[in-house]
C-alpha cells in the first residue's frame, strides 16, 4: 500500500484541496471517495446537506463560497473519511463500511481493526489551541465546550450549527483544524485532555475522570477471552456501556477484539 506524503495529508485535511471537480484528473480518485459517501450519507432520514451539495455541484464548498463551507452539515467527517482510506488503503474502516452500505451486506472479510498507540502530544497542544478560537474565555471550559459543538456539527453528529461567540470563530478553526494527526495516531484525546486538567474552578465542573486505558484493555481481554475459541462471529455482537464518557471503553473492543463491529448500546 503506497501511503500519502504527510504534505498530502495535511492539504486534505486542512480542506486545502478542496476543489474536488468532474474534471479534476488527478483528483478522480478523491472525488470517487468522496461522492461514494455523499451517495450513502443522502439516503439517510436526516438529510446531511454536505453530501447533497457534491452531489448536486460534483464539488466540496470552499472559501469564499457563499454560504460558507462550514455552514454544511457533516462537511468535515468526509475529509475525515478520505484521510483515514487514504492512510489505511485496504485495511480502511470507513471504505469497509462503505461497500457495506452499497452492497446491502456485511463483507466476508474481517472489520479492519483500529490500532491504538501512545498518543501524540502534538494533538493536545493543538486541541488547546484550538479551543482559544472560539473567543469566550481563552479557551477554558466554555471555549472547549463551543468547540465540541463545532466539531461535531462538522462530524454529522448534531442537527443544529453552533453559535460561536467570536464572528470570525468559524473561519479560523475551518483554517487551522486538522484532524488527519488524531487519525494517524489513535487515542482518547480528548478523555485525556480533559481529566489532566482535573475538575478544578470552572473547567471540567462534574470532575470527569475516564477509567485509564489499560484496565479498559484488561476488562476487553477478561470478557472476549474465549471468543475466538468458541467461533463467534465478533461482527453481529454489541456493547452494553451505561457510562459513555468519551467512548474510551467502546473503542478498545474494536482495538483488541479482531472484527469486532463496535455496534453500541448506551442503555443500562
Amino acid at each position: 500500500m503506497v501511503r500519502p506524503s504527510q504534505k498530502q495529508v495535511d492539504s486534505i485535511a486542512t480542506r486545502e484541496t478542496g476543489d474536488f471537480t468532474i474534471n479534476g484528473g488527478d483528483d478522480l480518485h478523491e472525488y470517487g471517495l468522496f461522492t461514494r459517501s455523499a451517495a450513502v450519507y443522502s439516503k439517510e432520514p436526516a438529510k446531511l446537506e454536505f453530501p447533497e451539495y457534491i452531489l448536486k455541484y460534483g464539488k466540496v464548498p470552499v472559501l469564499g463560497d457563499d454560504p460558507p463551507p462550514w455552514a454544511y452539515r457533516g462537511w468535515l467527517l468526509h475529509y475525515v473519511q478520505l484521510v483515514e482510506m487514504q492512510l489505511n488503503g485496504e485495511n480502511s474502516r470507513w471504505a469497509y463500511m462503505l461497500e457495506l452500505h452499497e452492497t446491502g451486506k456485511m463483507p466476508e472479510r474481517p472489520i479492519p481493526r483500529i490500532h491504538f498507540e501512545a498518543p501524540n502530544q502534538q494533538v493536545y497542544r493543538k486541541l488547546e489551541e484550538w479551543a482559544t478560537f472560539v473567543g469566550y474565555d481563552q479557551g477554558h471550559w466554555r471555549d472547549f465546550s463551543d468547540f465540541l459543538s463545532w466539531l461535531m456539527w462538522g462530524l454529522a453528529l448534531s442537527c443544529e450549527k453552533p453559535k460561536l461567540y467570536s464572528d470570525d470563530a468559524d473561519e479560523r478553526l475551518y483554517k487551522n483544524v486538522d484532524l488527519g494527526l488524531m487519525v494517524q495516531s489513535p487515542y482518547d484525546y480528548f478523555g485525556g485532555w480533559i481529566s489532566e486538567r482535573k475538575g478544578s474552578g470552572k473547567w471540567n465542573p462534574s470532575g470527569f475522570y475516564p477509567t485509564p486505558h489499560e484496565v479498559c484493555e484488561l476488562m476487553t481481554a477478561m470478557l472476549y477471552c474465549d471468543a475466538e475459541r468458541d467461533g463467534v462471529d465478533m461482527r453481529s455482537q454489541t456493547v452494553n456501556e451505561p457510562c459513555l464518557g468519551t467512548g474510551r471503553m467502546l473503542l478498545m473492543p474494536v482495538i483488541t477484539v479482531s472484527g469486532f463491529s463496535a455496534r453500541t448500546s448506551t442503555r443500562s
